[in-house]
């Protein structure tokens, strides 16, 4: 490998250059001079390691150099044969090793090893050196115990390698000192004799006089040098210029850089990387190629990559930046004889950090770049999927499996220790800074003044006189410095910081780029505009640095109330390219934020286009500004001293703050942002952060209060306009308000006040209820095109109107242009005829904005060749012989005209001139939706009543009546008819901070009177070219048109017809054939219009009189009448709209066309009622109704009115002129039970003839004028008069015929307005899974409510209802209720009022348990097990089983020796581990305690040593005298001779059959010798059994004989048995004298007569006086032991032993040795024997030679077996149960149990009952919950593993026909038919935060879950995956934060894949109805399974609540079987 050097011209300001020097880390240091001696003989490559330890590898190598001059490192390398040592691999410098092993420099360790790697000690080295030196002979002594310090005396005295610095400096002596590089550089320094001369006493010989340094001074060029160096210049390879112009680059382009070193340029040459000395004293260059080269030896890798084209196998090539870069410091060791660069090291004293961000990922085997719509090479940088590698770490940060271009930071870079900042910041008074602290990992550095640092940036350029290369470094300013080395809170910047002379702290820095982050100081601008706006940087301390447009440059925006969202909408990663590289959504954040861009300098993405710009990132990320502080200002002063308001602000959190509210908000504001750990100040235009104050100044002027802001009552006007007024506010440290706006808002309703009632929360609060307002659709209406032949043309021409309206490029629609019935076209030919249409961007086509297309449709056409027309598409499309020419039309083919392929598929035009396209299907160009407002609902809402005159002084009038109850507008009621809507008050319920809402005068929602737009994506008719399939030639676009009434102008007047008198004329009514119907002809009077006409008196009160609109006589007038169809008779079905009669809405008719087609005749039959339509099968025959006389029953007559001849008209005549009274103009019936549809609760409302549908529950606002105004009252349906209401007007929202609420003016036909229906106001609701609970203060009162921060979902309705909540009366309850209780959890379901109010949880839960268990380790004994640094804490707890059975604690106690006498029970202590698995110990204890025990008869009785109960004596002295032995029959003596303790029983002994015979009444027996015996008998309770007692002899004689009756009984023989009982122990005395006793069972029997059996006994085992003692408490116990005199011997006062038998004639005795342990009691000593082993007597010895000693002896003794209970935290912080074993060593327990948490280390955050309570350690959070610990959350709530509804019910659909009909088991009850029930669908979505209510549709599929999982497992697998990996890392324990979030971002992806892929599955199994319907779902699971191969199992089971007559069924928690 050749290496290049080329000194070069050094243009340093600050650099001296001087000569070679040391080591850098040895600068300075005493050894500096050694260590660059040793370097520059090529011995060593020190460099910054000068202070770390060496190893004996690098010692052993430098000894090998030193004597054989050989001093290239790689021969030392090789691999040595025979080579012992085992521990020496490929790593090491083998033949070094082996060399110096061979020459006995080393030994090893004595087993083979070297430990190589190992720190080489003082000792260690000096032994080498006195080998290598051939002073070994010297060392006396090489002993394990000696070697070490004689070598060290050796080397200090005859090699003298060990002199008076070094002992100074290093302070030792100690053998195991272990070396740094420069100490052992010092020692063979000093033995080659540096700096010493040969006369110096110390000079430096090898026992043969060589001179070890002579070769090395003799020869200065021999070796190799090593020195530190700089990175000056190092390229990478570009790819040319970017598309892009950036905004942080001037708007330039800049080079599309890879990660490759650049090695030749454009023409081939060379380029080089150049390198400049730390010192100054040179600069190196080296090519590119070698530098690579040479970092890959560096690495351990071959010089170049390896790649095997034979076998398609490619090595990648290193990215060698990210090892080394510009700044980098690098160690080079150049070959001193030739002047080359041998090798090279990254140096560790350099840190790189980079916070330039990088896209997230390229996409493996795919090209980056591609991703846009439209993308292509000419607008997009494409990098091919090969070159993907050449990217990363510089435009993406990694290849994975997702494309994604979302900047994030480099993987390199590490939160924890990267950041910097900067403080102390001194400014001059120019502002300038010219001083400051830099603060980088832990250490501070002065900049500017007494710099600790020097900040550089390091360049070359090229010498123009010289042409050569110069090395510039620029040391930066302090104010430079600041601005530039920014940390990742501020922007992008690449810094390299070196520790030069290795002490620990950083010297340079250098500066290779750096960007701040860009922002507007407008706010809330989106980044789509194009607009231009100053901007700022991160660093401009609030001076504008620009203007540009947001679109297609690097800017970002400081927002509020406000989310961000990538610019095609979401926050996931996506390949996606824009301009705009983000978007704003309103979102009620409560903050003030920052959105922050990448510069884009490393090219994530890049593109250009002229009319767009430059592509842009996704912004990087959002960063808090400030969160809003929300509060009412309560107090706030009037006069704003010092521009200041000083006001008091009750926050919503309770804290009432004092603030600064400024006139005006300051220009600049300065705040800290925090980034990925980072903070930093920026300074913002503040200007227009006064949002509130602006709004202040602006009514205030406006509404003429002040002049303008120089008016002098302008600073009280603004102070009373604040007062009152909810804000959200920021302040700085001194609490100036620096940002303030309001919080005022509609809430999307509005309604007439119906009534109003004080509430208890303040004084001015109220409830309101109201009349809500909605928007229904009344009717639908097609418009078709239509065309007429032209008979001077030959040809069809369309005759369609249309109208042209004046749409530009992108322009919105234009609504006055459209008419019905009118096509509405474009005034421009427009670019889009030609097949894209609604394709395109929204705002760039015409369907769009509802257009049909542009005026090319109906007018000419040119420049379009060949499609150019003079009279439009459409009419070239009707058969139009120029458009079908075929020889006359060309169509364009790739590039060329051809001939013969233009001909068009034409249009056609049916009999009726409507067109028909070229399927046949007509052409709808429009579709009319008819809507119109009305009351849908009524709802109460709690206001605070001064907040809306508060907002709206103006009406102060119309507030002023809806509180005190008047609900007329006093802006209206004027005399004249009633017009509710306008004379009701209408009012918008607003919002503001606070909890209540408040009212604002008059309807302010924006109800749409018009809106306009394409009906569908494909709602288009198209005419293709003939033959071919390319883009349609014309496509005609259906709009949808939507033409509404607002609410408050939908009031309908009833025609309300009363026939004042009538009369059939005679032979005029004409019959049906069929009797279907009859019509006849009537003279009438009728009134029509009832209306009411109000009048104000002078005492402001209102009469009112009726009339009617008008009354008209009629001199005829035809009437008709319907027979009404037997429906259970007649054969229909329900006729479906749709040709192919498949979709499931039912035909309804509504126009006269309709019921002329419709008719009997033709096979349909209309409802008389509901005016749905039916087809009857076959045309089957009708069957009509008949009455008992079975005569046609008919429907009301229906009066042609409008046909009939007038005679008369009166208008505006009074109800009295014809005695008339209130009638019923509205009427309600429940749905018949047998009609189509029915279920429990339909109702019919009839109004003007016009029959809607609705429930009995529906809300009914009825309106009476009143003297005051109105009377208002809201009843139900099912609750108005059967009769009916009176009613002039309505209002409602209908919706295609069905009402969901109604308000009515007028009242009850004939008394009173019926009293509102008590109903319960309660409802179920699902709220948000994502829910949490919040606690917030109550305004008014000492309550404070816990809210739910998400919606919840109503059942049976589905809708929103807002959040929930609870109320408490103080703060702590709710507190505890948001914690431990659970007071508001998501995913629940919930019961609540109303208001919203939680009446109960109606959720079962079941929540997650620890994995393992929790201890407290309170309940043990701390103590430590090991020394010193092995010392751990142990918890401990010792017991034992006590006599009882139970585990006890042990109070072990001792004597003064520490030996044990005695355990005492303790505490009860249930063990945690099997006592088996526990350390034990038995212990032999002293029976120190004798019970004595009392007899009945006084006397007492023990157990003596023998084991024998005797008869007792205590003696005064506490001895004992044993007495005579007793047993259990001298116990039952003594109770017999006291007489207590036992009873008599009478027991049946035996039974047997027995006649008794009755005469006379004398009953007897026979005694089977011819004589007889009378009896007694008795009865044996409680059994048919007799106790016969003879009496005397019977005398047959004296009786008649054949009187005599008999009867056989069983009879029973019975004893009596004496039952002794001692506490629990009843027994018996088996027989008489036999002293046997048996425990018994005695049984007594209830009611026994006298002798007869009084209980029976069950014998059981045999028992003894042991048994008896069990049951006795002990009388005395007496504390002495048991003793007796046992004699001791001993031969040497060591070893005692005992006789343990005596000698008997020729047999010697026998001896046991003893040991013996000290007990002392009571104040004598004792003594325990316990005998060892046969102790023989020594041979020469006798008895009589031994010492003897006399020992008192306890005879008895117990052995007790203490188990302890051990756990301790083990070094990964878990802990364990653990025992000790024989070795004194801790063993963690296997199959303990697991040990989750130690409760000790808790905080305990809550409760008082340590049982109840809440803890928290670190990050984990428990709660007790009866003693029970579960895992909570961080805000102590369980964590629940599953929940369900509480009342859940199951039910099973078991049978259903096509036709709808369904039988299900429900409610318990099987076979059930539910045709005709109430059922609603519910799922949600797919992480449960949305409940939904489905749709009708029945396009939905049943399926089972494996179908569903089956679906989802693509996803479901990569979720797992990613899952898996990110467990996986965190295990790992030491990936950086970035890369953890790299996993969790990809969790977060897979998871968002996952919900994705569920959430397109709702519509396909869950929305929709699934049963009683035609066609149901459920009927086409059971068709699909017949027609199986496999058994069909149809049977579906369902879970459903009922709510009411609703049934409602969760759909996506079905269950097939």
């Amino acid at each position: 490998m050749k290496n290049f050097k080329r000194i070069l011209a050094l243009v340093i300001a600050t650099i001296m250059v001087v000569g070679t020097t040391a080591g850098l880390s040895a600068a300075g240091k005493w050894y500096s001079e050694a260590v660059t001696y040793l370097e520059n003989t090529g011995i060593a490559t020190i460099g910054t390691k000068a202070d770390e330890k060496i190893t004996r590898n690098e010692f052993v190598l430098w000894v090998a150099k030193l004597e054989t001059k050989q001093l290239d490192d790689s021969a030392w390398n090789d691999e040595i044969a025979n080579t012992t040592f085992t521990d020496v691999t490929d790593e090491h410098h083998k033949a070094a090793i082996a060399y110096s092993q061979r020459r006995g420099f080393i030994i090893g360790n004595g087993d083979g090893t070297f430990s190589p790697d190992k720190a080489i000690t003082l000792a260690e080295a000096c032994a080498v050196i006195v080998r290598l030196m051939g002073y070994e002979n010297k060392v006396d002594d090489t002993s394990d115990e000696a070697w070490a310090l004689n070598y060290m005396q050796v080397a200090a005295t005859y090699c003298h390698a060990m002199d008076e610095t070094f002992y100074k400096e290093t302070a030792t002596f100690n053998p195991d000192y272990e070396l740094t590089y420069g100490e052992a550089a010092y020692l063979l320094a000093t033995i080659m004799n540096f700096n010493k001369k040969p006369t110096d006493s110390d000079y430096s010989e090898t026992s043969d006089g060589i001179d070890l340094g002579e070769y090395f001074d003799q020869n200065p060029n021999v070796g190799k040098v090593s020195k530190s160096y700089y990175v000056a210049k190092m390229d990478r390879v570009s790819n040319g210029l970017s598309m892009a112009r950036l905004i942080h680059c001037g708007g330039k382009q800049v080079e599309r850089f890879t990660n490759e070193i650049k090695k030749v340029d454009g023409e081939g040459n060379p380029v080089y990387v150049i390198l400049v000395a730390t010192d100054g004293s040179d600069v190196l260059e080296i090519s590119g190629e070698e530098f690579l080269k040479l970092l890959r030896v560096s690495l351990g890798l071959a010089p170049e990559k390896t790649d095997d084209p034979a076998n398609e196998i490619y090595e990648a090539e290193i990215n060698a930046f990210e090892y080394v870069d510009v700044g980098s410091m690098v160690n080079v060791v150049v070959d001193k004889s030739t002047g080359d660069v041998t090798s090279f090291s990254v140096s560790g004293n350099s840190v790189i950090v980079d916070t330039y961000l990088q896209a997230t990922s390229a996409k493996a085997g795919e090209a980056y770049g591609d991703g846009s719509n439209g993308a292509s090479e000419e607008s997009n940088m494409i990098i091919s999927a090969d070159d993907l590698s050449k990217f990363v770490g510089w435009t993406f940060r990694e290849i994975s499996d997702t494309e994604n271009t979302v900047p994030v930071l480099p993987l390199s870079y590490d939160a924890e220790n990267d950041v910097t900042s900067w403080t102390n910041i001194v400014k001059n008074a120019q502002g300038v800074v010219t001083s400051a602290v830099l603060n980088f990992r832990g250490q501070k550095y002065n900049v500017g003044t007494n710099s600790d640092i020097e900040i550089m940036k390091i360049s070359t350029k090229v010498n123009e006189e010289s042409g050569k290369e110069e090395v510039v470094q620029t040391t930066l300013t302090a104010d430079e410095a600041v601005k530039t080395l920014i940390n990742v809170a501020q922007g992008e910047c690449f810094v390299v910081f070196n520790d030069v002379d290795g002490d620990g702290r950083f010297d340079t820095a250098f500066i290779k780029e750096s960007d701040p982050f860009l922002f507007t100081g407008t706010m809330n601008v989106q980044g789509s505009t194009t607009n231009k706006y100053d901007y700022y940087s991160s660093v401009s301390g609030g001076e504008v640095v620009g203007n540009a447009q947001m679109k297609g440059n690097a800017i970002g925006t400081i927002f509020y109330n406000q989310k961000v969202e990538f610019a095609q909408g979401g926050t996931s990663g996506v390949a996606d390219y824009r301009t705009d590289g983000y978007k704003l959504v309103a979102s009620t954040t409560n903050k003030l934020q920052i959105v922050l861009r990448a510069s884009n300098k490393h090219l994530l993405i890049d593109g250009y286009t002229a009319n767009y710009g430059s592509a842009s990132p996704h912004f990087y990320t959002v960063a808090d500004i400030a969160s809003f502080n929300v509060g009412i200002i309560e107090d706030i002063d009037a006069f704003a001293l010092d521009n200041y308001y000083i006001a008091k602000i009750k926050t919503t959190s309770g804290e009432t703050k004092t603030v600064y509210i400024p006139i005006s908000i300051p220009a600049t504001t300065t705040l800290p942002i925090t980034v990925a750990g980072a903070t930093a100040d920026y300074t913002f235009d503040s200007s227009t952060w006064g949002v509130f104050l602006d709004q202040a100044k602006d009514e205030l002027i406006e509404s003429g209060i002040v002049s303008g802001v120089e008016d002098p009552a302008y600073r009280q006007a603004t102070a009373a306009w604040m007062a009152g007024k909810y804000v959200q506010f920021v302040t700085d440290a001194d609490n100036k308000v620096v940002f303030i706006i309001g919080t005022d808002s509609q809430v999307g309703t509005s309604g007439f006040v119906t009534g109003v009632s004080k509430t208890e929360t303040g004084d001015n609060t109220y409830n309101v209820s109201i009349a809500t307002s909605g928007i229904g659709t009344v009717s639908d209406e097609a418009y078709y095109l239509e065309a007429a032949f032209n008979e001077d043309i030959g040809e069809y021409r369309i005759t369609t109107e249309y109208t042209l309206a004046g749409l530009g490029y992108g322009t919105s629609y234009v609504a006055s242009a459209f008419e019905p019935g009118k096509l509405v076209l474009a005034n421009t030919t427009g670019v889009w005829y030609f097949g894209n249409g609604a394709t395109s961007t929204a705002g760039n086509n015409f369907p769009y904005y509802g257009y049909n297309q542009s005026r090319h449709m109906l007018t000419s056409i040119t420049g379009k060749n060949p499609h150019n027309t003079t009279i439009g598409l459409l009419n070239e499309a009707i058969n139009s012989e120029i458009y079908n020419a075929t020889a006359e039309r060309n169509t364009k083919s790739n590039g060329t005209y051809q001939e013969g392929i233009g001909h068009v598929a034409a249009w056609s035009v049916d009999e009726d001139g409507i067109v028909h396209d070229a399927n046949g299907t007509k052409v709808a160009f429009s579709y009319v939706a008819t809507g119109r407002g009305g009351v849908n609902g009524v709802s109460t809402y709690e206001v605070r009543a001064n907040a809306s005159s508060m907002f709206d002084w103006e009406n102060y009038e119309v507030y002023n009546a809806i509180f005190a109850g008047k609900l007329g507008d006093p802006n209206a009621m004027k005399d004249g008819k009633v017009a509710p809507g306008e004379d009701l008050i209408y009012v918008t319920v607003m919002q503001d901070a606070g909890q209540m809402k408040y009212l604002k005068y008059g309807d302010l929602l924006s109800w749409p009177s018009a809106s306009y737009g394409a009906y569908s994506s494909t709602s288009y008719y198209e005419v293709k070219a003939e033959g071919t399939e390319q883009s349609s030639l014309m496509r005609l676009w259906a709009n949808k048109v939507s033409l509404n009434t607002k609410p408050q102008d939908s009031w309908v007047d009833v025609n309300g017809e009363y026939i004042l008198s009538i009369e059939e004329i005679a032979g005029s009514r004409v019959t049906a054939e069929d009797g279907s119907s009859y019509t006849a002809e009537y003279k009438v009077k009728a009134g029509f219009g009832p209306y009411y006409d109000r009048t104000k008196t002078a005492t402001d009160s209102y009469t009112y009189v009726l009339k009617f609109t008008k009354v008209v006589e009629y001199t005829g007038v035809e009437g008709s009448a319907q027979a009404i169809i037997d429906k259970t008779k007649t054969l229909m079905i329900p006729l479906y709209q749709g040709e192919t009669g498949t979709v499931s809405t039912q035909v309804k008719a509504t126009t006269e066309e309709d019921f002329a087609k419709y008719t009997i005749a033709n096979g349909y039959y209309i409802d008389d009622v509901t005016s749905l339509v039916y087809v009857l099968v076959d045309k089957a025959e009708i069957v009509y109704k008949t009455d008992d006389a079975g005569n046609i029953i008919y429907s009301d007559v229906v009066y042609d009115w409008d046909n009939g001849t007038v005679a008369n008209e009166e208008a505006n005549v009074p109800f009295s002129t014809y005695g008339v009274n209130k009638y019923a103009t509205m009427t309600a019936f429940a749905k018949d039970r047998s009609e189509e549809g029915w279920f429990p609760g339909a109702y019919y409302v009839k109004l003007d003839g016009k029959t809607y549908t609705a429930v009995d529950t529906m809300p009914v606002v009825i309106v009476t004028p009143s003297e005051d105004g109105f009377e208002i009252t809201t009843t139900t349906l099912a609750s108005i008069p059967e009769e009916g209401l009176f009613v002039t007007a309505w209002n409602a929202a209908e919706n295609y015929g069905e009402l969901s609420a109604i308000a009515v003016l007028g009242g009850t036909t004939g008394g009173e307005t019926p009293a509102p229906t008590p109903t319960d106001d309660n409802q179920i609701v699902y709220l948000d899974s994502s829910a949490k609970s919040i606690v917030r203060a109550s305004e008014f009162s000492k309550s404070w409510l816990v809210v739910a921060d998400k919606s919840a979902y109503a059942l049976p309705t589905g809708e929103d209802i807002g959040v929930i909540y609870r109320e408490y009366s103080t703060y702590e309850e709710a507190v505890k209720a948001a914690s431990i209780d659970l007071s508001i959890v998501g995913g629940h379901w919930y019961k609540v009022d109303k208001n919203g109010k939680i009446v109960s949880d109606m959720t079962s839960v079941v929540y997650e348990e620890l994995d393992g268990i929790v201890i407290d380790s309170r309940d043990y004994i701390t103590g430590t097990h090991g020394e010193g640094d092995n010392q751990v804490p142990v918890y401990s707890q010792t017991f034992f089983l006590d006599t009882d059975g139970v585990y006890k604690l042990a109070n072990v106690q001792k004597d003064p020796s520490g030996v044990i006498i005695g355990i005492t029970g303790g505490a009860e202590f249930v063990p945690t581990v099997d006592v088996s698995l526990l350390s034990k110990e038995d212990v032999v204890l002293p029976s120190t305690g004798v019970s004595i025990y009392s007899r009945p008869n006084g006397t007492f009785f023990y157990k003596n040593l023998d084991g024998k109960y005797v008869l007792v004596t205590v003696n005064a002295d506490n001895t004992l005298t044993d007495g005579t032995e007793i047993t259990l029959y001298n116990y039952v003596w003594a109770m017999d001779e006291a007489g207590t303790g036992s009873q008599t029983y009478t027991v049946e002994t035996e039974n047997a059959e027995q006649i008794v015979y009755t005469v006379d009444g004398i009953n007897f027996i026979d005694n089977g010798d011819g004589t007889y015996t009378e009896v007694t008998i008795a009865s044996v309770a409680g059994s048919d059994k007799v106790l016969l007692t003879k009496g005397d002899a019977f005398d047959t004689s004296a009786h008649d004989m054949w009187k005599v009756t008999s009867k056989t009984y069983t009879t029973v023989t019975v004893e009596t048995v004496k039952v002794y009982t001692v506490g629990d122990i009843s027994f018996i005395e088996t027989a008489a004298g036999s002293r046997v006793y048996k425990a018994v069972t005695v049984s007594p029997i209830e009611g026994a007569a006298a002798g007869t059996p009084d209980a029976t006994i069950v014998i059981g085992d045999e028992i003894t006086l042991e048994d008896i003692v069990a049951e006795l408490e002990p009388a005395q116990v007496v504390e002495t032991p048991f003793v007796k005199t046992v004699t001791v011997y001993t031969f040497d006062n060591e070893t005692y032993f005992r006789e343990t038998k005596a000698a008997v004639d020729e047999t010697p005795a026998e001896y046991k040795e003893v040991t013996i342990t000290e007990y002392t009691f009571n104040g004598k000593t004792y003594a325990i024997i316990t005998d060892g082993a046969a102790y023989t007597l020594p041979e020469d010895k006798t008895i009589d030679d031994a010492t003897s000693e006399d020992k008192t002896v306890i005879m008895s003794s117990e052995t007790v077996t203490l188990y302890t209970e051990m756990f301790y935290k083990n070094a990964d912080g878990d802990y364990k149960f653990i025992s000790i074993n024989d070795k004194d060593e801790i063993v963690e327990i296997s199959g303990a149990p697991v040990i989750a948490y130690n409760i000790n280390d808790f905080t305990r955050v809550s409760g008082s009952d340590p049982d109840n309570a809440a803890y928290k350690f670190g990050e984990n959070y428990l709660v007790s919950i009866d003693g029970k610990y579960y895992p909570a959350d961080s805000n102590y709530r369980r964590i629940e593993v599953s929940s369900t509804i509480s009342g859940l019910k199951q039910g099973t659909i078991t049978k259903a026909d096509a036709a709808g009909n369904t039988y299900a088991t429900i409610n318990g009850v099987k076979n059930v038919n539910v045709t005709n029930y109430k059922f609603e669908f519910f799922y949600r979505n797919a992480d449960k935060s949305v409940l939904y209510k489905a749709g009708d549709s029945t396009n939905v599929t049943i399926a089972s879950q494996a179908t569903y999982n089956a679906q989802i497992k693509t996803e479901q697998e990569a979720y797992d995956k990613a899952l898996a990996a990110y467990e996986a890392a965190v295990d790992k324990g030491y990936l950086s934060e970035e890369r953890l979030a790299y996993y969790k971002e990809a969790v977060e992806a897979a998871e968002e894949a996952l919900n994705a892929k569920k959430n397109s599955l709702l519509d396909k199994y869950f929305n929709g109805r699934f049963w009683c319907v035609a066609n149901s779902p459920y009927y086409s699971y059971v068709v699909i399974n017949q027609g199986t191969f496999q058994q069909p199992v149809s049977n579906l089971t369902f879970y459903y609540i009922q709510v009411g007559d609703t049934y409602c069924v969760f759909s996506d928690e079905f269950v097939l079987n």
